[in-house]
């Protein structure tokens, strides 16, 4: 990856950079001329961060009023289902703490708690971690409440539906790595829901995790998306508001010691910096250790807006993924054919059970898996796009080079 600087992105860029300084940091910020108003309104959505980027629409100058017609019903749709989404934490609260089981949220409200304005931040889904010992109670209590349950297969959580209602219980937060990092992870995280505080305000009534809990699990959440599909300038605003609520000294006492017997105390200093250098996050001293840093946190930069939100801009991002790691479970030093192959054994395990209970049966199973990906790469040539697993393989290396510069699951101690 090159070099770059705040003006090698486009103008469509450079206002929803300033927009959300302007939205989360309070930072003075007027539009550059010949804006085009429907390209940020898209691009804001790609990036899942439209909520933030027309907070204020109504003191920008320059925006057409039909569009601004536009960003009026979608704000006001949005900002309806946020607060449903708020309602329902308090729901998880109340149903949880009534039968006595102690639990977390994960991300959502705990999130948004931070932003000037909570409902600034979009929600997706209610994640919360109940833990390995009250998971079969609380999954009972929710199958007794008429919700119904899938994804039991899944590694960490399973999902629960009950009309519009999406819940996430989790029994582990993503991320977590395998190995001795791992061990150590748990460990921090063995206290979470002791930890946890009540949070209340206007929207909500839940349970939150200490400052430290929390940032450990946005960081896993979001090296396990990143090494994938990719991350979003959301991931990167729900970061710089949390940084931001620490005081200069507070977060390196926090943080520094453990996120470096982990290795996730570069990620954290670089997600920071490339905050401060493109959406306004007042700069602490800790954010940088040497001269490459501003280097990396730019290229971190250029990555996260070429995904958008979940690799939303780049449906092949997922695929370059697998050549990249097995979602950091066992960090970025394999050469990416190593990398490709062991992430095709994790997939197939999840998608053909069988090949877990008769592991001579992988190769079936991989077979399988082939198969699908073709067809469902044969149906998407008809409507999206061809995807190729030879142009992801080559793609795959500038980005491991750069990840790896991340120091991810390499403890610093």
């Amino acid at each position: 990856m090159k070099n770059t600087d705040i003006r090698s992105f486009d103008l469509t860029q450079r206002t929803i950079f300033g927009l959300l300084s302007q939205t989360l940091f309070g930072a003075a910020y007027t539009p550059e001329p010949d804006v085009d108003w429907t390209q940020v309104y898209l691009e804001s959505e790609n990036q899942a961060v439209r909520l933030q980027t027309f907070a204020n629409h109504h003191l920008i100058p320059g925006i057409p009023d039909a569009l601004r017609e536009d960003i009026r019903r979608y704000l006001a749709a949005a900002i309806l289902r946020d607060a449903r989404l708020h309602t329902e934490h308090t729901y998880v609260h109340t149903l949880l703490t009534r039968q006595g089981i102690p639990y977390s949220i994960l991300k959502g409200a705990s999130s948004a708690c931070f932003y000037p304005d909570p409902l600034t931040r979009a929600m997706g889904d209610v994640d919360f971690f109940v833990g390995r010992e009250d998971f079969d109670r609380a999954l009972q209590l929710f199958t007794e409440e008429g919700f119904s349950v899938s994804g039991q297969d899944h590694v960490c959580h399973v999902v629960l539906r009950k009309k519009r209602m999406h819940l996430e219980m989790h029994f582990e937060p993503a991320g977590v790595p395998d190995g001795e990092v791992g061990e150590k992870i748990r460990f921090y995280l063995s206290d979470l829901r002791q930890r946890a505080t009540l949070l209340k305000n206007r929207l909500t009534t839940c349970l939150r995790p200490s400052d430290f809990h929390h940032g450990l699990i946005m960081l896993m959440h979001l090296q396990h998306h990143l090494l994938a599909e990719g991350i979003g300038l959301r991931h990167l605003c729900d970061w710089a508001v949390f940084v931001n609520h620490f005081h200069p000294d507070e977060f390196r006492e926090t943080f520094e010691e453990k996120l470096k017997a982990v290795g996730l105390w570069r990620l954290a200093r670089l997600l920071s910096l490339s905050a401060v250098l493109y959406i306004g996050l007042p700069e602490q001293d800790w954010m940088r250790e040497d001269s490459e840093d501003e280097l990396t946190a730019r290229q971190l930069m250029v990555d996260i807006v070429a995904g958008g939100n979940f690799g939303k801009k780049d449906r092949q991002r997922a695929y370059e993924g697998m050549f990249i790691s097995n979602r950091g479970k066992d960090g970025i030093s394999h050469n990416r054919a190593k990398a490709g192959f062991r992430a095709l054994n994790r997939i197939t395990r999840v998608k053909c059970p069988f090949t877990q209970r008769v592991p001579i049966l992988l190769p079936v199973g991989w077979v399988a898996v082939l198969l699908g990906y073709l067809f469902r790469n044969h149906k998407r040539n008809q409507t999206k796009g061809h995807v190729s697993a030879v142009d992801a393989y080559k793609k795959s290396s500038a980005r491991q080079q750069l990840y790896r510069k991340l120091g991810l699951y390499e403890p610093e101690l």
